[in-house]
């Protein structure tokens, strides 16, 4: 909940975040603020290599298209998949079904666009 006083409804909050999302602007500013640490930190820009990790979710039945079975730990639900760069700063972030391998998640799928 937000508190009253400082911000406006929430409504108007989830508005510009929904529209702000939707036209890249929070991906631009994430990208942007990633890149100036790592500048501060004394590194490229760009990171050189990442990590990918995943976290299984148990959900219900009834869900959108992205729902599976990850029979290695007996779960039905979603997967998360994470790309972070060394320092653990978040390049990108994805769901899945969570029978998607993670192997098979990091072909592919993490083509950044650039905005």
């Amino acid at each position: 909940m937000l508190p009253p006083r400082e911000y406006p409804p929430w409504q108007t909050v989830y508005y510009h975040f929904r529209r702000w999302r939707r036209d890249g602007r929070l991906r631009r500013a994430h990208d942007r603020l990633r890149e100036e640490l790592r500048e501060a930190e004394g590194r490229d820009r760009e990171p050189s290599a990442a990590v990918i990790d995943s976290q299984v979710v148990k959900t219900t039945p009834v869900g959108g298209p992205e729902l599976g079975y990850d029979g290695a730990k007996r779960i039905a639900g979603r997967k998360r998949h994470i790309l972070v760069d060394t320092n653990g700063l978040v390049l990108a972030a994805r769901v899945h079904g969570a029978d998607l391998p993670t192997w098979k998640a990091g072909g592919g799928c993490w083509k950044r666009s650039r905005g």
